[in-house]
């Protein structure tokens, strides 16, 4: 028997084992449920807002756009037709007319730079001249060493105005021409023309006003409507009860933890009592192991076993059903846990009754990437295809809009681009002087130095002379007059070289910019004239009515074309993109398999090391039953073990004179074994009550 109830320690210590490793890996559960709890919050949240963003935010920039598209129909459709025309020639007048402006004042400048520069290079060639002289005489009567090196320098015999400034176009007639163009109507005539034809555009939008007050009505009837499926959509998706479930898995853990700790409370109760006592005999003592312990430890193992049996059979069931009807259903993506993990009734404010798909069909969806428009079947909220006919409410009132659209042919018969007078003078202009001036040279020109030598270097060179120690035999009236010349210089160079340097570089700035103007100025002026002529021309013979009505029409055909791509793409995005649950799933799976590794797992090792334990029961308690019934035999005079018959039974009548009471360790339980029954004759007789075993067979004795 403690052979059988050692072994029964094994399966004891695996369930205490595995019992505490579910109720590790329960603790830990929580955590990654949440994480995937977390992740639902997460793609339910990014779902709503990029179903905000089609149905509502990219509406709201689509209405803005129409809405501006219908306010400027009319200056759309003259666009159109002043492309088809070649009108357009009339921004270019414009351009030539703004650039030949810029000419003249580019001109004028030069103009007036010229006859400044030519002005003060006089004056500075007169006052450099009068200087050298004086300079030289004084550098003469100055015998030093240095006045002697200042008089050998060639920069002082050399001192004159380089630059020949008189050499400089004279714009005087360019400037005439200039005037004689702009002088003409030929800005007046441009500006007459554009303004008649803008007037175009603005008769056109008065067409077609009466109709746009209904189409804006629709638009702001179709946002409100998408802001209304938006909110639908959106409703499904937050009504998901993502946070009733994570409660549940610590008054779970909570129960099988109670129930474990009584179940193997009773077990250790049953094995450990059962050891405690000695055989069972016909008294108890006051002893803490009297010798009936041993079979109430038996009795609590039939007491504990049929629970035992329960809660082995209830882990049973629960592993198994975890292992096949869970895990395997998440891994396989079947509908064996349909009924179990439906996903609850979402309450969806819409005309639609909604009912959530399968648990398999969302995780079979989710897995193939699908998005939550297909995975939760929200197309009893809202059926995506509806949208894509969302233009067709538009094309009825656009094609009323074109139809409004009437320009008869005498409105654009009195449109004159160009008078024959401004175009003889841009004709004129494209052969004036101003395309013979070399620009270019005379800004190279200007590049050079206007004097010989440095004067700022000279002066200091003076200055250094008459501050000299060594120049103290120089007498007084030298000195001071060589310190007016330097005064002179400084004047020279501040007064008027100075000022020099900035109108060339002005000038040069203006000669550039005709050089590049007289490139191309001839030529553009020819093409834009002509280019004016022929649209004027086409305005006038090509029927402007018909060509207005078919810009009417593709007006109406790019105003649907942007519903149409809007919807498009709404459609594409709800239907392939617009929460796409592919990392749901994945998070889903990875929290599936970690539960069914570390909960699953530990509960199938649980009800098999308890079903091994109530196994490992059934002989300990067969030895016991048989040990109690040899215990309980009779004890008769008569039995020997050998096969020895008595011929008389006997029993004692009293206790005899060395008679004694057992000790506490002393066996008192009549041996049943050797070669003989051994009776013990100092055994207080049973009493009435107790059960007599009959002897096995019957002998009547010798006398018969």
């Amino acid at each position: 028997m403690f052979l059988k109830t050692d072994d029964n320690r094994f399966g004891l210590v695996c369930c205490f084992v595995t019992n505490e490793q579910m109720r590790i890996s329960v603790e830990r559960m929580p955590e990654d449920v949440d994480n995937s709890l977390a992740d639902a919050d997460i793609y339910l949240n990014t779902t709503d807002r990029q179903i905000n963003a089609l149905f509502k935010d990219n509406y709201d920039l689509l209405s803005v756009t129409l809405n501006h598209i219908l306010d400027q129909s009319g200056e759309i459709i003259k666009n159109g037709l002043s492309r088809k025309t070649g009108a357009q020639a009339l921004n270019n007048l414009t351009d030539i007319v703004d650039t030949v402006e810029e000419v003249q004042k580019n001109v004028r400048n030069v103009e007036r730079i010229s006859k400044s520069l030519k002005d003060k290079a006089d004056q500075l060639q007169a006052g450099l001249t009068d200087s050298k002289n004086r300079l030289i005489f004084l550098l003469e009567q100055c015998e030093t060493e240095r006045c002697v090196d200042l008089k050998n320098l060639p920069e002082i015999r050399s001192l004159r105005v380089q630059n020949d400034f008189q050499n400089l176009p004279n714009m005087t007639d360019i400037l005439r021409e200039l005037g004689q163009l702009l002088g003409t109507d030929v800005r007046r005539s441009i500006e007459e023309g554009k303004r008649a034809f803008n007037q175009l555009g603005i008769r056109i939008k008065n067409e077609v006003e009466p109709v746009l007050p209904e189409i804006k009505a629709t638009i702001d009837d179709t946002g409100r409507e998408l802001a209304n499926i938006a909110k639908s959509l959106s409703q499904a998706l937050t009504s998901v009860p993502v946070d009733e479930y994570r409660s549940c898995s610590y008054y779970a853990v909570l129960g099988v933890c109670i129930t474990l700790a009584f179940i193997f409370t009773l077990l250790t109760l049953g094995i450990f009592i059962g050891f405690c006592g000695r055989q069972p005999g016909s008294e108890y003592s006051n002893e803490c192991c009297a010798r009936k312990t041993g079979s109430s430890g038996i009795f609590f193992m039939f007491l504990t076993g049929g629970i035992l049996m329960v809660v082995a059979l209830v882990h049973f069931v629960a592993a198994g059903g975890l292992t096949q009807v869970v895990c395997e259903a998440v891994q396989d993506g079947d509908n064996r846990t349909e009924d179990v993990f439906r996903i609850p009734r979402m309450p969806v404010n819409s005309r639609y009754d909604y009912v959530a798909p399968a648990y398999s069909d969302i995780i079979r969806e989710c897995r193939d990437g699908a998005s939550a428009y297909t995975a939760l079947r929200l197309s009893t909220v809202y059926d995506i295809d509806n949208i894509t006919a969302l233009a067709d409410r538009f094309k009825h009132k656009a094609r009323r809009l074109a139809n409004q659209v009437t320009l008869p042919d005498e409105a654009t018969e009195g449109i004159v681009f160009l008078t024959p007078e401004a175009k003889q003078q841009l004709m004129r202009f494209s052969r004036s002087k101003i395309n013979k001036v070399k620009f270019d040279d005379f800004a190279s020109q200007l590049e050079d130095s206007i004097v010989s030598v440095d004067l700022r270097d000279l002066i200091g060179r003076f200055n250094i002379t008459i501050e000299d120690p060594e120049t103290s035999r120089m007498s007084n009236e030298v000195r001071s007059r060589l310190q007016n010349e330097v005064l002179i210089l400084e004047s020279l160079q501040d007064k008027l070289l100075t000022p020099m340097l900035v109108d060339v570089r002005n000038a040069i700035d203006s000669l550039r910019f005709l050089f590049e103007q007289q490139k191309q100025l001839a030529t553009r002026v020819e093409g834009v004239a002509e280019a004016a002529e022929r649209a004027q021309q086409s305005l006038h013979n090509s029927g402007a009515t018909q060509q207005v009505r078919e810009l009417a029409r593709e007006f109406e055909l790019e105003f649907v074309r942007h519903v149409e791509d809007y919807a498009n793409f709404t459609y594409k995005s709800i239907r392939d993109s617009v929460g796409q649950c592919q990392p749901l799933y994945t998070s889903f799976n990875a929290t599936a398999t970690t539960f069914c590794h570390k909960i699953g797992s530990p509960l199938g090792a649980f009800w098999f090391s308890l079903s091994g334990l109530l196994v490992l029961f059934i002989p300990l308690i067969i030895v016991a039953i048989s040990l109690a019934r040899l215990y309980r035999k009779y004890r008769y005079a008569g039995y020997e073990s050998g096969g020895a018959r008595r011929h008389k039974r006997t029993r004692e009548p009293s206790h005899s004179g060395g008679s004694r009471f057992p000790s506490r360790f002393e066996d008192t339980s009549q041996k049943a074994w050797g070669s003989q029954l051994v009776f013990n004759n100092h055994h207080t007789p049973p009493t009435s009550g107790e059960y007599e075993r009959p002897p096995p067979y019957y002998y009547p004795g010798p006398a018969q």
